[in-house]
C-alpha cells in the first residue's frame, strides 16, 4: 500500500482497520516521516533505497507493507502516475 498524503489518525487516505493491519513502513526519507506521535512510530522503518538493494526483506505473504512517500508535491502526482500506469 502506498500514502502519499496526510499520515495520522485523523488525516489519512487509508482505511484505519487497514493501517492497523500494517507491519512495516517503508520510506524513501525516513528520517523526514520518523514522528513519535505517529500511530505506525511502533511499526519497523525502512528506507526504500535498502529495500530495493536487497539489504532489507521484504514482508512475508499476507503482511501489509505501506510506503510513505514525502516527496514534493509534483514528485508525488510523478510517483502516482508511474505507479498507476505500471498497473495497468
Amino acid at each position: 500500500m502506498a500514502s502519499i498524503g496526510a499520515k495520522s489518525s485523523n488525516a489519512h487516505e487509508a482505511p484505519a482497520e487497514l493501517l492497523e493491519r500494517v507491519s512495516q513502513v517503508v520510506g524513501d526519507a525516513p528520517d523526514e516521516i520518523v514522528s513519535p506521535f505517529s500511530e505506525l512510530a511502533s511499526r519497523p522503518l525502512v528506507s526504500l533505497g535498502e529495500l530495493l538493494a536487497g539489504a532489507e526483506s521484504s514482508p512475508a505473504t499476507g503482511e501489509v507493507s505501506l510506503f510513505l512517500h514525502s516527496g514534493l508535491g509534483g514528485a508525488d502526482a510523478a510517483f502516482t502516475r508511474a505507479v498507476a500506469d505500471r498497473a495497468r
